[in-house]
């Protein structure tokens, strides 16, 4: 006589699927990884606003003016211009 051992059947779903006691063991390894990845990168990303707001044309002209009165005025608007299409 030929003893059968227990019968096993897979599981369809996942929903068939046993849940585990510790739902903290349950995470997978990539997806730890992926949030310590995601840490990473949050710590070393550039802050948003790092560079100093654009200098006016007024502006501009009034602080050379405080360094050099003899300043052409007319030099430094064209000058400005010039820049602000240059760099968009």
């Amino acid at each position: 006589m030929v003893r059968a051992g227990p019968r096993v059947t897979m599981a369809r779903s996942s929903t068939d699927l046993p849940r585990m006691q510790n739902q903290s063991r349950a995470r997978a390894p990539l997806e730890r990884s992926l949030s310590i990845v995601s840490q990473v990168l949050e710590k070393t990303a550039k802050p948003k606003s790092s560079k100093p707001p654009m200098m006016r044309q007024y502006d501009l002209i009034e602080r050379v003016k405080r360094y050099n009165p003899a300043t052409s005025e007319a030099l430094l608007n064209r000058a400005y211009v010039y820049a602000m299409k240059a760099h968009g």
